[in-house]
């Protein structure tokens, strides 16, 4: 005779094979969510734990368990019995609710099932959205944005000072400096040099800009316009110091979120990855080959499309080893980081915390790369086209005969 164990949302059930409750564990009242959802993630309460050290006398050589949580939790607690996971069909439910004393009619079990439903899907939707990760994606999205912004504001202002003083752009490099100067919406007819006091400007810097100042090749602008701009320029400051921000946020969350990604891939980085597959969890599910070329759907399908060379990497392309490396020597790096990244991934999510030197193999691979690739191999050729035709034309085939 074979028992089962039943998780339900009112309490644990343990029938027999002609389904008649052998015993039965009540959740608290009002408090069954809380019970539940501890038992979902392999926590057991007190008062289940020792219900379920009870038991021993009511298991026989095996027993089937209808819930994978429940299972984990009573191979724990009796390592020498056998557990089965057994999907148990839930029309069955409503008797056996009645039986082990949960409730007195249908309707009462229908009452409690649905607001139990409501009230369990809200607190799941609670915990997702608290996720870290989820932070993680909306602030690397926010940084990709701000940068948009910032690049776009700069344009605008570059040219529309540009009108009035175009020659400051080539005296004043450094893109912060030159921000400042036009925050302070001076007509150039006007500059003083008490009016460039906080700049770090050298003597030769300031002859240069008053000599172009008088030179200068723009139109003349009124103080309304200046006005604008300054306003704009302004802005463009204060989104850069956001900018700052936002990198410094990621760069913590990622440290604390995922350490082993973060030192393989560099905070940032990791943190496309992450978007990129929507979560951690999908980052760690995926396959190295999969993250190499993250990023690059559109050259994938497109090779695929017509017989070019498939892409070597994606997001991945702004790691320094990658991007830095000869060209014949990226897809390979390519290849080893994506890898590493895949590992990185599973440690964080599984084990959750930072794996001593693990950089190290990554190093290792890097220098055994520059070694024994150090300059390109003539007529080497990892791709065969022919082999790529052969391929599209069987794929052609395929689709000719489904047509």
């Amino acid at each position: 005779m074979t028992n089962k164990a039943l998780l339900t949302e009112a309490g644990i059930i343990i029938i027999n094979d002609k389904f008649e409750v052998v015993q039965s564990l009540r959740f608290k009242p009002d408090s069954e969510i809380s019970f539940y959802s501890q038992i979902k993630n392999a926590n057991v309460p007190d008062v289940v734990k020792t219900f379920l050290d009870n038991l021993s006398h009511e298991f026989s050589d095996s027993l089937e368990v209808n819930d994978q949580s429940l299972l984990e939790i009573l191979s724990k607690i009796y390592p020498d019995k056998n557990f089965i996971y057994k999907t148990i069909d839930s029309s069955n439910l409503f008797p056996l609710f009645v039986q082990s004393g949960f409730f007195s009619s249908e309707e009462e079990i229908s009452n409690f099932l649905q607001k139990f439903s409501i009230e369990y899907s809200k607190q799941q939707i609670r915990d997702v959205s608290g996720q870290e990760d989820l932070q993680i994606i909306e602030g690397i999205n926010s940084l990709d944005e701000l940068d948009k912004a910032i690049n776009i504001l700069m344009a605008r202002i570059n040219e529309w000072y540009g009108l009035h003083f175009p020659e400051l752009e080539n005296l004043v490099k450094d893109s912060n400096e030159y921000f400042k100067f036009v925050s302070l919406g001076l007509n150039r007819s006007s500059i003083t040099e008490k009016d460039l006091v906080s700049f770090s400007f050298s003597e030769k810097k300031l002859d240069a800009i008053f000599s172009a100042a008088q030179d200068s090749k723009g139109g003349e602008i009124n103080s309304k316009d200046l006005s604008i701009i300054s306003i704009l320029s302004e802005n463009v400051i204060n989104l850069v110091k956001v900018r700052d921000k936002m990198l410094n946020y990621i760069n913590d969350l990622m440290n604390n979120v995922a350490p082993n990604l973060s030192a393989i891939a560099g905070p940032t980085i990791g943190a496309r990855l992450i978007a990129k597959s929507g979560g951690l969890m999908k980052l760690a599910k995926l396959p190295s080959s999969t993250i190499q070329v993250l990023g690059a759907e559109k050259a994938l399908f497109r090779s695929l499309k017509s017989g070019s060379r498939p892409p070597k990497h994606g997001i991945i392309f702004q790691h320094d080893k990658v991007h830095s490396s000869p060209k014949w020597q990226r897809g390979k790096i390519a290849r080893s980081l994506a890898s590493k990244i895949a590992i990185a991934a599973r440690i964080d999510v599984f084990r959750g915390s930072k794996e001593i030197d693990i950089e190290h193999s990554l190093d290792e691979r890097y220098r055994e790369i520059q070694e024994k690739y150090a300059s390109p191999v003539a007529n080497r050729n990892n791709y065969s086209k022919k082999k790529h035709k052969k391929l599209r034309r069987s794929m052609n085939e395929k689709r000719r005969r489904t047509s």
